[in-house]
């Protein structure tokens, strides 16, 4: 009889274009869950290495170094703001990566593990976004603890159930209150306008990214 395990990971979107990729991270996701922060930290070095790899594609010299391959990408960036956190972080993962590998003495730093493991994660959805497609959805998206230590996701519905719940204890106490449901009313309206003005500005980032993203895929698939 064959048990079918289902994998959680916050990286589960690489699974499917880039399975080396997806198998690297989630190795450092699993040595981050049996405290082995120090072969977390390296292996999410060598995670920045291969998305590296991944983008240059035929354009990677047979002795290329990590740090040539990111100055490369650099030349590349056109002064964009996201492709210049995206250097940030690899050179995060190459920094810490590097002495961690040669570290005397184990590291026993949980925090910066982790935050390795954040970064691995922003360095994927911009590879993705810029290889395969820009995806909205994940592009927003968040790397999550809980399902990095737990495998498990929280259910939507309970959420939503939890949600509701509470929102329900707010107005019913706000209706008991008649200054209270005024001053409600007020924020309510002010924070429609301020919302209204956030999704115009979002528009414009978005699109602005788009065009970027297009041409980074244009140049990494020449």
């Amino acid at each position: 009889m064959f048990v079918i395990v289902k994998i959680m990971s916050n990286f589960l979107f690489l699974k499917e274009n880039n399975k080396n990729l997806f198998n690297i991270i989630l190795e450092a996701e699993k040595l981050f869950r049996d405290e082995y922060f120090e072969q977390a930290v390296i292996q999410t070095r060598r995670f920045a290495e291969n998305i590296c790899r991944a983008l240059l594609q035929d354009k990677v010299l047979a002795d290329e170094t990590f740090d040539s391959m990111i100055n490369r990408i650099k030349d590349n960036s056109f002064g964009n703001v996201r492709m210049k956190e995206f250097i940030d972080d690899l050179y995060f993962l190459k920094k810490h990566g590097n002495i961690s590998a040669h570290s005397l003495n184990a590291s026993k730093n949980g925090k910066l593990a982790l935050e390795c493991l954040e970064r691995a994660y922003e360095i994927s959805v911009f590879y993705s976004n810029v290889k395969y497609g820009y995806n909205k959805k994940l592009d927003k998206s968040l790397f999550s603890e809980e399902l990095l230590m737990t495998e498990k996701k929280s259910s939507s519905k309970r959420l939503k159930e939890k949600y509701s719940n509470e929102l329900k204890k707010s107005r019913k106490k706000s209706s008991t209150n008649k200054l209270a449901k005024t001053l409600k009313i007020k924020q309510k309206s002010k924070k429609k306008n301020t919302n209204t003005k956030k999704n115009f500005q979002t528009i414009i980032i978005s699109l602005f990214i788009l065009i970027t993203l297009c041409c980074l895929f244009l140049y990494f698939n020449k």
